[in-house]
């Protein structure tokens, strides 16, 4: 059984906003955060093995090109 996880995607979805106190360089601080976490994820794609008959278990990351929908190494 494999799952598949890719962070980019989630992270896409929760771009920082500006908190009601929070001061324009502490924002532009942690939005800097984010976009450095979205580029060293981007087009990564963990591939979860949960469960395998004969073989051992565990997460092996992959490369995922989006435009020829293709798995490679890293």
């Amino acid at each position: 059984m494999c799952f598949l996880y890719g962070e980019d995607c989630y992270l896409g979805w929760e771009e920082p906003r500006q908190k009601g106190e929070e001061g324009d360089v502490a924002f532009l601080d942690r939005h800097a955060a984010w976009e450095g976490r979205l580029r060293e994820v981007a087009n990564i794609t963990e591939v979860i093995i949960a469960k395998q008959r004969i073989g051992p278990i565990g997460i092996e990351k992959l490369s995922f090109n989006l435009q020829l929908a293709r798995f490679t190494e890293p």
